[in-house]
């Protein structure tokens, strides 16, 4: 599971998604961005060799500025590299599932053609699915927490159970 939450401590959901998955699925690896490469200096060799070994790969993350958090995109744009995830030669994520779990503070409504964002979180989501694609890999329908922001710790932690079984389901 790739984490990327620059502050996760102070995020309800993240913080709760994230202990949830450790305690009940002690093979998920959890990689949180922000903890391991703090200077954005992303250690291309240790990421690959971990992609190498999951079977299903996560980029849990806050929908942030219709994006992911810049340490992702850096993640991405770094360790998906052209031979070793996609290209002739780049066949290492092939076969391989991916997640886009992600949370916002919009909901279903707001994320619609005529709603606030005047788009679907698919479309925003674009970029993510035709990643996985390159890579040859299949884009799984995404996880999605709404109103993040709002939820109650009870809601958060049934949020939490509700990754944690989907997650299993993929395995």
């Amino acid at each position: 599971m790739i984490a990327a939450h620059p502050d996760e401590a102070a995020s309800k959901v993240h913080s709760r998604l994230l202990s949830s998955i450790e305690s009940q699925l002690p093979n998920v690896a959890v990689r949180r961005l922000y903890d391991l490469h703090p200077s954005f200096h992303i250690d291309v060799e240790a990421e690959q060799k971990a992609l190498s070994q999951a079977k299903l790969v996560v980029w849990l993350h806050p929908i942030y500025w219709y994006n992911a958090p810049a340490i992702l995109k850096e993640w991405i744009d770094r360790v998906l590299e052209h031979g070793w995830a996609y290209g002739k030669d780049g066949t290492a994520l092939k076969g391989k599932k991916v997640l886009s779990a992600i949370s916002s503070g919009g909901t279903h409504d707001t994320y619609q053609a005529g709603g606030f964002h005047g788009a679907t979180l698919d479309q925003y989501l674009l970029p993510f699915k035709s990643t996985a694609e390159l890579c040859n890999m299949s884009y799984e329908q995404p996880f999605w927490v709404q109103k993040a922001r709002a939820l109650s710790s009870a809601d958060a932690d049934q949020e939490a159970q509700r990754l944690v079984t989907r997650l299993k389901e993929l395995a």
